[in-house]
C-alpha cells in the first residue's frame, strides 16, 4: 500500500497514513473507510546520528506546531507476518544567502605545517588574498576543548568569506 502526501493545510502531510502523536507515542494512522482509522505504534528508532528518521521526526514536530505541514509518502509492506514502512519526504533546500557575485574564499587542510590556507578569489578568478592559520594549539588539547576551539575558527572562515 502506498499513499502520497499532499503540502495541503487538511492532507496534514497524508491523508491515507499520517503520523500523528497519541499518549506521547508516535502513530501512523491508517485510514481504512469512511472516517475510520487504525493507528499502529511505531516502534522505529534511529540508527545512528546522521539517520534521516531524525529530521523526519524533527519536521513532523516542526509541522504539527506551525501548522505548516510537508507532504510525505509512506508505503507498507507487508513480510514474514510483520508490516514495515518506508517513508519518503522533501529536505528542504536552504535558502542562498551568499552567491559568488563577490568572489569565493577557498579553505584548504595541510598536514605539513599544521595550517589551514584560506584564499580569497574575485569573481573573476583573479587572487585577492591568502592567508594562513597555525592549527598547532589544538595540539594536546582535550577533544571538547578541541571541538570548541574549531567551532571559533569556523566562525572566524565564515566572517572572513562574508
Amino acid at each position: 500500500m502506498i499513499a502520497i502526501g499532499s503540502k495541503h493545510k487538511t492532507a496534514q502531510g497524508n491523508l491515507l497514513l499520517r503520523f500523528m502523536e497519541l499518549d506521547g507515542k508516535l502513530h501512523l494512522r491508517i485510514t481504512t473507510g469512511n472516517r475510520e482509522y487504525i493507528f499502529a505504534k511505531v516502534l522505529r528508532e534511529p540508527s545512528n546520528s546522521k539517520d534521516k528518521w531524525i529530521t523526519f521526526i524533527a519536521m513532523l514536530l516542526e509541522s504539527w506546531q506551525t501548522k505548516n505541514y510537508f507532504a510525505y509518502t509512506v508505503e507498507l509492506k507487508p513480510r514474514d507476518g510483520e508490516v514495515y514502512r518506508n517513508v519518503s519526504f522533501e529536505i528542504p533546500t536552504p535558502e542562498v544567502k551568499y552567491t559568488k557575485e563577490n568572489g569565493v574564499i577557498a579553505v584548504d587542510t595541510n598536514a605539513s605545517p599544521i595550517h589551514l590556507a584560506v584564499a580569497e578569489v574575485s569573481k573573476t578568478g583573479e587572487l585577492v588574498s591568502y592567508l594562513t592559520i597555525s592549527l598547532h594549539n589544538l595540539l594536546g588539547l582535550s577533544q571538547n576543548s578541541k571541538d570548541h576551539q574549531e567551532w571559533i575558527l569556523a566562525h572566524q572562515i565564515m566572517y572572513i568569506a562574508i
